[in-house]
Order: C-alpha cells, then sequence, then structure tokens
C-alpha cells in the first residue's frame, strides 16, 4: 500500500475523525511533522452524523424517539468555507501529503449529491437554530457569533441542556467547555441561511483553488467519489462541469449498487444471483462475488457508463473489497451482506485485476517503466490511476484488510502478493 485516504468530518469549525490522525502525523509538544513512512490525503465525509447508519434499515428493536439526524451537515458560506480550507493546509504542507504531479494536494469529497439534497431534519435544525426567540436573552447575545451559535452549540451537545441554557452555554464554554475539548462554532451559522443553495459546491471549490493558490499551491486535484448516492453525471454536474473534476473514485461495492448500474451478471439469471447476495444471510460467499466483480464484463459496463457522462480525460481511481456486510449496525439482523464469508484469495485476484487495469490506462507497462527511470513515480506522481481499497478498518461494515483475529494477516499477505505479481508483469 502506498497511500491512506483518510475520512473527516467538518462544519462552522467543528470536526470529527481527526485526533488519530493528529496524533500520528504532528508532535503533541511542538507541533512539527512526523513521517508516515507513506502518504496520505483526505476524503471528506460531507454527511449528517446520524443515530442509524441507514434509515432505510430500521434497527427493529429500536423503539427511541431520539431524532435520527443528530449533528446536521452544513456548508456555511465564503467565511466557513475559509476556515475549513484553513483547517486542511496544516495537512496540505505536511511532506508525506499526497500531490498530484507534485503541486496539487489531493482531496476527495465522498457525497456529492449531499450539497444539493434537501434534508427534512436539517431544514427543521435549521429553523430552529436561526429563528430569534424571546427566550436567549443577553447571555448570548455579546457571544462570539451570538445566540444562533449558542444555540448551535446546544444542539451539538445535548446532553448539556440538563444544566445549561443558551444564555449560560458561552461562559461554561469558556470555563469548562473549551477545556474538555468541546468546540464552539468557528463561523456564523445563519450568515449564508437564505442563499441561493444552486451551485453551492461549485462556488466553494472556486473558493478553494484561489485560497490554495494564494498559500503557495498550482491549486486542488479534487475527485469525486462515485457509491450509491452519486452516478458519474451527478457528480461532474455537481461540481461545476468536467473542467473542475480531477478524477473520479469508484467506491465499492456501493458504486455497484446504483439503479443506474445494471449489467447482466446483477439479475436473477446471473453469476451473481449464486453468491446469495442482497439477502439476511451471514454466510454468502465472498469468493463467487468478488469473482464476479472483478470481470471484464462488469469493468467494461461500469467504465463505459461513465465514458457516457465524462472525458475520457478524468481519470477513474479504481476501488476493490475485501468483503462487505451491514450486520455489524443493525439489531435483529436489520441488515445484509454481499459477502461476509472472506477469501484472501478472492481479494488478491481482484485487486490484481484492478491494478493491471490502471497499468493499462496508465498507458501499458512500457511507461510505467519509463516513469520509473525518470524517476516521476515517486513525489511527482500523477496519481491518475490509483486503486482504492474499501477499506483498512471499516470495521462496521466488515470491509477490514487489516490483521484479524479470524484471518490474521492473510488479507495483506494476499494483497502484497497481487502488488508484486503485478509489478513482475510490468517489468517483463
Amino acid at each position: 500500500m502506498h497511500s491512506i485516504a483518510d475520512h473527516y468530518w467538518f462544519a462552522h469549525g467543528r470536526t470529527a475523525l481527526t485526533r488519530p490522525i493528529e496524533d500520528a502525523l504532528f508532535s503533541a509538544t511542538s507541533g512539527a511533522p512526523r513521517r508516515l513512512g507513506l502518504s496520505f490525503f483526505f476524503s471528506w465525509a460531507n454527511e449528517p452524523w446520524e443515530k442509524r447508519w441507514n434509515v432505510a434499515v430500521v434497527d427493529r428493536a429500536d423503539t427511541s424517539t431520539e431524532p435520527i439526524t443528530l449533528i446536521s451537515q452544513d456548508y456555511g458560506g465564503p467565511k466557513s468555507w475559509e476556515q475549513h480550507f484553513n483547517f486542511l493546509l496544516r495537512f496540505f504542507r505536511h511532506p508525506d501529503y499526497a500531490l498530484h504531479d507534485g503541486t496539487h494536494p489531493i482531496i476527495a469529497i465522498y457525497d456529492v449529491s449531499h450539497f444539493s439534497k434537501k434534508n427534512k431534519a436539517h431544514d427543521a435544525k435549521r429553523r430552529e437554530l436561526c429563528s430569534k426567540t424571546s427566550d436567549d436573552g443577553a447571555g448570548c447575545a455579546g457571544a462570539k457569533f451570538g445566540c444562533a451559535a449558542a444555540r448551535l452549540y446546544m444542539q451539538w451537545y445535548p446532553h448539556l441542556a440538563t444544566f445549561l441554557t443558551t444564555q449560560t452555554a458561552p461562559a461554561f464554554h469558556s470555563a469548562q467547555g473549551a477545556k474538555l475539548g468541546y468546540s464552539w462554532p468557528g463561523s456564523n451559522p445563519c450568515a449564508n441561511f437564505h442563499r441561493d443553495e444552486r451551485n453551492l459546491l461549485k462556488r466553494m471549490l472556486a473558493a478553494w483553488q484561489s485560497l490554495a493558490r494564494r498559500h503557495g499551491f498550482l491549486g486542488l486535484h479534487i475527485i469525486g467519489t462515485l457509491n450509491h448516492a452519486n452516478g458519474a453525471a451527478a457528480v461532474v454536474s455537481g461540481m461545476g462541469g468536467e473542467e473542475h473534476v480531477g478524477g473520479l473514485l469508484q467506491f465499492l461495492p456501493t458504486a455497484l449498487l446504483r439503479k443506474s448500474f445494471k449489467p447482466p451478471q446483477w439479475s436473477d439469471k446471473s453469476g451473481f444471483a449464486q453468491c446469495n447476495t442482497h439477502n439476511d444471510s451471514q454466510l454468502n460467499n465472498c469468493s463467487c462475488f468478488l469473482e464476479n466483480l472483478g470481470s471484464d464484463e462488469v469493468d467494461h459496463i461500469f467504465t463505459r457508463t461513465i465514458a457516457r457522462k465524462a472525458k475520457s480525460s478524468i481519470s477513474l481511481a479504481r476501488g476493490a473489497v475485501p468483503s462487505w456486510s451491514s450486520f455489524p449496525r443493525g439489531r435483529e439482523r436489520a441488515g445484509w451482506a454481499i459477502c461476509s464469508k472472506r477469501s484472501p484469495y478472492a481479494y488478491g485476484k481482484l485487486v490484481r485485476s484492478q491494478l493491471l487495469r490502471a497499468v493499462y490506462d496508465a498507458g501499458g507497462s512500457a511507461q510505467c517503466i519509463r516513469r520509473n527511470a525518470l524517476a516521476e513515480w515517486s513525489n511527482k506522481a500523477a496519481w491518475r490511476h490509483l486503486v482504492v481499497v474499501n477499506s483498512w478498518n471499516e470495521w462496521g461494515e466488515q470491509a477490514v484488510v487489516e490483521p484479524t483475529v479470524q484471518d490474521g494477516d492473510e488479507m495483506l499477505l494476499a494483497h502484497r502478493r497481487a502488488v508484486e505479481d503485478v509489478e513482475k508483469h510490468v517489468m517483463e
């Protein structure tokens, strides 16, 4: 493995999923960068924090009336976009951060479609947040970004409502909250309450590109993720057109779950049907599923679908997955599994197939050898022909290649054998 794509979350100055990588990358005392031994880049997991992983799969034993959306994903306006970029800038400057052509920090966006979605729970929270109320009082009026920020703070940390109000929240945060690691909103959550939502992502990315150039980069290399909610056409359109899309990332297996993707194998008469997928069985066969997933026919249909929606100049980072099941997230078997009976051999075979396709996309073995000879494949790597594995440690979905009690290090060994086999193929 040559790089880690790390998910993070950001809204109005509050972050999540970042503490482990911050501790790994920077000294706690001096702030100096620590070297990882491999490169990394970020994928923005721009979705709300919700009580249930999948609203469509309701926990049968769950009778709680607690709202599904716990923390809304809001994008703010120019001030919030700049604050978000400044948070990323420290990582962009890390010596191990992946740079396209050595000049453009790489960042992926997980859910392009969310910028245009109308989430009822989110809208209700916004109305509650940005409507003036008579009980706010003077206690929050003088706080940073006013009472709206205090109300957002209380939404972020609902347990504080047992002893705080919007009037007392600012004083509590100054005296105790900040020391406990709580975040106060870093931008006005209602500054753009009535803004035009159209082209929101396009305008935000344009602002980021400008900020990147201001800070010494030639720009950002921004990748859109293809998954259950995002096809190629929606990603390209949502990001503002082909000229703004650095690449597309095939996030497996969910990239194949879109209704628009209907290869013959996905029918009842297909090879996939024999794999016992899409049901409540915890014993369906990964060997069967991954064998079909890595087939030339499926890849051809997938790439042909993308070609109809985007220029060939937009690179595709192909995906791989060792297994996938939602059972760990659901109670009383309230879930389904694509494959959960793991097969290191089948996983390695899928990785090998995807790597060989990436080599072909890069111009073939001769082109790869030439680039290696010219030392263009190290710090100045083009990063156009990735194979992205879902995932190193996604335990909630059983998509795991790190060592486990059940498999030991067999998945990693299968991964290494696949890489070594392709390297040998390239050099022959």
